[in-house]
Formats: C-alpha cells, structure tokens, sequence
C-alpha cells in the first residue's frame, strides 16, 4: 500500500487555503485509497464521493485561473527604472515593500523558484492527466487489458517525489507568520535586481500562458465520465473485472491526478501573488519620490 501523506497544511498559507485549497482534499483522497483494493464495492462508493473533490481542485476563481497576466517593459517600467536609478540603494531599502504572505526570501530567490515550477505545470496536462485518461480508455475499452498485473506504479512514484521534493524546497522559501508588509532590503538586495527581477518576472508570466488550463478542466471532467462509467458497468455487473493490481493502479492515479492539478494551482496563484506584490512596492517608491 500506497503511504499517502496529507501536504495541504505544509504546502498552503492561511491565505491560499482560503482562495484555493480545498483542505480536505488529501483526507477524502486518503479514505478513497485505504482497504479499496479489497473490496470493489467499497471502492465504487467511496470513488463517488471524492469525484467532486477531484473536480474542485481545479475549480479555481477565472481572475485567478485564467486571466493572462504580463509585466513587459512598457513605458511605466522604463519610468520606474528611471527613478530608482536616481537613488542610492541606502535611501531605497528602508521604503515599505509588500511580499507574498510568509515569504522569507528575496523576490529573485522566488521568482526562480516558480520559475523552474511554472515550466514544470506545462507538462502536467499531457504527462500526467493523458496517460491517466488513456488508462481510463483501456480498462472500459480492452478486456484482456483489466486482467494486466504490469502497472504504472512506478511513474506514479516518480510523479510523487518529485512534487514532494518540489514541495519542500518550496517550504524553505517561507517563515510561518512573516508580514506581508515589509522593508525594500527585504524583498531586493540593491538596485541593480530590479532589472533583473522584471525580466524574470515577465519570463515567467509568460510561460504560465503555456499552461493549458481549459485543456486541464476539460480532461478532469472527462475523467469523471469514464470513472463514472466504470462505476455504473461494476454496479450493474456487466463483465468487468479488474485485477487488484490494476484497480491499485486506477486509485493511484487518481490521487495523484488529483494532487498535481492542485498543485499546478497553488503555483500559478503564487506567481499571480508575486507580481501583485512586485507592482505595489514598485507603485509605492514612485509615490514617495513623486
């Protein structure tokens, strides 16, 4: 058996669980998955009851899930790059600053970490979620398929451990009740960073639009339909058998479709944070030096 971690209190603030997490997710998740392979019943049941948690993962406001954010160099960051200049580093490090909540590191530091994060979650939808629904096609579709003992377990474990090591790199990124209000020296460790963190920044939100976000609803929901389906063909006993390991293997993915979709959510929040953050401490230097 699977050791199914809950990584929903190390992985959230306070905040993002409010905008995004769904707390129980890993709990549901988990009752879905214990003593399953033994009883096929049992698991068509407890597999109705988490679809809608699966489901709501990804159900995520349109201003925080679609919209298309940039941060290029027009004229207001040329302008602001301009003020800056006009400054020593000495005068700037003292202004008020703004910071995603709990983050202990500079804006560099995080930017590079989503960065790496970000390109990650472009993969999600199509190295994760198409073989999971391919597996899904092949249990309804291929019979002598659902007698098969050969699974993907070992994927699966690949897929967890590295958002697992992603996740605790993450965590070192943060310190628990840090303000979200801060001081520049903080956040910037001089002036010449500013160029480099808008560049970044921009590179970054610029591959976030390469996260293909309907693709992703729509592959979820089209899980649902066929765990559906092979819920009501078990259900009405029609010809279906599926070996234990295969039926490890439906669960498995399942969790893990459901954990990667989270998190692909709790990165692009972060990065819709970040530059929130980025453009009120750029918005308040320009007011004092107005």
């Amino acid at each position: 058996m699977m050791n199914l971690v809950g990584i929903t209190q190390e992985l959230y603030s306070p905040n993002e669980r409010v905008n995004i997490a769904k707390e129980d997710i890993s709990s549901a998740l988990s009752n879905l998955y214990n003593g399953a392979t033994s009883n096929i019943k049992s698991f068509t049941s407890k597999l109705k009851e988490v679809l809608p948690d699966l489901k709501s993962v990804i159900t995520i406001s349109d201003k925080n899930l679609d919209s298309s954010p940039s941060t290029q160099f027009d004229k207001n960051t040329i302008k602001f790059l301009q003020t800056i200049s006009k400054h020593s580093y000495s005068d700037i490090k003292e202004l008020k600053a703004f910071r995603p909540e709990d983050l202990n590191c500079s804006y560099l530091d995080f930017i590079d970490y989503l960065n790496k994060e970000i390109n990650y979650c472009t993969t999600v939808q199509g190295s994760v979620l198409k073989p999971y629904l391919d597996l899904l096609g092949n249990v309804l579709s291929k019979s002598d398929f659902n007698k098969t003992t050969d699974t993907n377990s070992r994927n699966y474990k690949k897929i967890r451990d590295r958002r697992e090591l992603a996740i605790k790199n993450g965590v070192k990124l943060y310190k628990e009740n840090n303000s979200p209000i801060c001081i520049v020296k903080d956040v910037v460790q001089r002036n010449d960073d500013w160029k480099s963190i808008l560049s970044k920044l921009n590179t970054t939100l610029i591959e976030a639009n390469n996260i293909k976000r309907k693709a992703i609803h729509q592959d979820i929901d089209h899980c649902a339909l066929l765990i559906d389906e092979i819920i009501n063909k078990l259900n009405n006993e029609e010809g279906i058998e599926i070996s234990p390991e295969l039926l490890d293997n439906v669960i498995t993915g399942t969790i893990e479709c459901a954990k990667e979709v989270e998190y692909v959510a709790i990165i692009h929040y972060r990065l819709l944070t970040l530059k929130g953050c980025i453009e009120n401490t750029m918005s308040h230097i320009e007011k004092v030096y107005a």
